[in-house]
């Protein structure tokens, strides 16, 4: 039997993640995403609007200029992410609409026992 040369095939591994956070990761609260791309890649510059404006910055945006926010921090991740991230965002929106509407029933239901007094004339 000849000698045959092995090719060297690409092992594929599936593996669920878990993510470990500790109480030193660090957390930052952001209230904009800007989003940008370029052809290998995406990213997003987390920021956060102050509330409320400086002075400086509130006669910028009544000037109608752009407000310039230093980025709290960028992700930059692959296109191959893109779709799932989409999928896991949207499926947490719909998880966090519900667990809302849970809270909403349960508060209307506790404080039913509540009546708010006739205004005296």
């Amino acid at each position: 039997m000849p000698n045959r040369a092995v090719k060297n095939k690409q092992l594929e591994l599936t593996s669920q993640v878990l993510i470990d956070v500790k109480s030193d990761t660090p957390s930052y609260y952001v209230n904009y995403v800007g989003i940008s791309h370029t052809p290998y890649d995406f990213t997003l510059s987390v920021c956060k609007v102050p509330s409320p404006l400086s002075q400086e910055q509130l006669e910028t945006a009544k000037s109608g200029k752009p407000l310039s926010l230093e980025p709290i921090v960028q992700i930059i991740f692959p296109p191959l992410l893109v779709e799932g991230l989409i999928k896991a965002l949207i499926d947490q929106k719909e998880k966090y609409e519900k667990t809302l509407a849970q809270q909403v029933k349960n508060n209307a239901s506790e404080h039913q026992h509540i009546k708010i007094p006739s205004r005296i004339q």
